[in-house]
């Protein structure tokens, strides 16, 4: 456990505050004029659940003393406002993002325009690259068969004029930023917590399009994400002139593993046993190009090998939740 509760105590209450570069062109986003002190009420763990009424208003943190991962944060929201009861629209934001001042506006209008709309994505940029869109609310698509038009933007795509409104898509959203109408929430139920992270996201929309709502993306709701503040960056390397994207171990642990991991969990959930195995035989072949690519390029090799062949075992045998290597 980290002491950020601590300094967002402090930054409540007038006595901490955070530095941004005045040259930083999002600078009057991330550092607004807020008179201090913020009212705040904190609770630990699930202490709300069994109070009668909760008066609690300004900001409300709430501390766990357990890290369950993404889904396990975005539950414990979800429960506190739905037991408050005055919450219409839910907002899932990552907290290494900057919000535009018209973000979360823009996204509530697209409600409006037909009450079948259950979900609604943002316009996800580079925080040190303002000009490039890093998604435009889609993620990636998860099974092979599974031929939903995702209207996914290529990494290091310029912004455009074409991305200027707002569409439906049939995909999953980038869940650095997610909108959720009440009712919506309510028939699909709280995000899956056995992911921990990795893929939730998408298995979080896949029950929101079979529920029968709608997910759209609001290309004037823009968010500006600084990505790696979790798990770091990764390097370029090069081997005989071919250049490839490398994880630092971390990442390697949190992104390639998980996703391989969750995403055997999520094909045999929804699809049953049969794509469970022809999921599995697909991506034999991946599993082979991801220890290739370890061989050539990257350090501690026997390592990440062992942990990448663990994290595919896991998913096969179901072993889900917070794994026992993430920290390792």
């Amino acid at each position: 456990m980290n002491d950020s509760i601590e300094c967002l105590k402090l930054w409540a209450e007038g006595r901490l505050d955070v530095w941004v570069n005045p040259d930083n062109p999002l600078r009057s986003l991330s550092f607004p004029p807020v008179s201090k002190p913020v009212k705040y009420t904190l609770y630990k763990d699930t202490e709300f659940e069994s109070m009668k009424d909760l008066n609690g208003d300004g900001l409300i943190f709430i501390q766990s003393g357990y890290n369950g991962g993404f889904s396990f944060g975005n539950n414990l929201g979800i429960k506190y406002a739905l037991k408050k009861g005055d919450a219409d629209f839910f907002w899932f934001l990552n907290n290494d993002t900057v919000v535009d001042s018209n973000a979360l506006s823009c996204a509530l209008k697209i409600f409006d325009d037909d009450n079948k709309i259950g979900l609604v994505g943002s316009k996800i940029k580079y925080y040190h690259r303002t000009d490039t869109i890093q998604a435009l609310c889609g993620c990636n698509k998860i099974i092979p068969w599974d031929n939903k038009s995702f209207r996914w933007i290529a990494f290091n795509s310029k912004d455009a004029q074409n991305f200027r409104e707002g569409f439906e898509i049939e995909g999953a959203l980038f869940g650095a930023s997610m909108l959720a109408r009440k009712e919506c929430l309510s028939d699909a139920g709280l995000f899956d917590e056995k992911y921990f992270m990795q893929v939730e996201e998408y298995d979080f929309c896949f029950m929101v399009r079979r529920c029968g709502w709608k997910i759209f993306c609001c290309c004037k709701s823009i968010i500006y994400h600084k990505v790696g503040a979790s798990t770091g960056y990764g390097t370029i390397k090069s081997f005989f002139g071919r250049k490839s994207l490398r994880n630092n171990f971390k990442r390697f642990l949190q992104t390639p593993c998980l996703h391989l991991r969750n995403r055997f969990y999520f094909t045999k959930k929804f699809f049953g046993t049969f794509h469970f195995y022809l999921f599995f035989i697909i991506n034999f072949y991946l599993v082979l190009r991801l220890i290739l690519g370890i061989i050539v390029y990257d350090d501690e090799k026997f390592k990440r090998i062992r942990f990448l062949l663990i994290a595919v075992f896991d998913g096969i045998r179901g072993k889900m939740g917070k794994p026992e290597w993430i920290n390792s």
